[in-house]
């Protein structure tokens, strides 16, 4: 797998869900996308670690753009988007199970 530069990002109120168990994490994180020939691998970290979780709905399908510095930026924009509140006023989290593209298992 290659991997793309990671990104700084800003987790929304609700924080990102990780796929372990570590819940939701937020405030300043580290994105880290990989891209393999049949999936593409998406984790987090916050700022000042080395300790990374994979984001809920990871892995994803292959992007379709041979531009791995625009489908970074697509998901880091995805993950840093602040998607609202639920019907009981608290700050939903963020994650990449509604992401354009259904993850394919690996």
């Amino acid at each position: 797998m290659s991997k793309a530069s990671p990104t700084s990002i800003t987790a929304p109120p609700g924080g990102v869900m990780t796929a372990t168990d570590a819940g939701v994490i937020s405030g300043e994180l580290i994105l880290r996308v990989s891209f393999g020939a049949d999936a593409t691998k998406v984790e987090v970290a916050y700022a000042e670690t080395d300790d990374w979780y994979p984001v809920e709905g990871s892995p994803l399908r292959p992007p379709e753009t041979t531009d791995r510095n625009e489908e970074t930026a697509r998901i880091a924009a995805h993950l840093a988007h602040d998607p609202g509140v639920d019907a009981h006023g608290n700050a939903r989290h963020t994650d990449l199970t509604d992401l354009a593209g259904p993850p394919q298992p690996v």
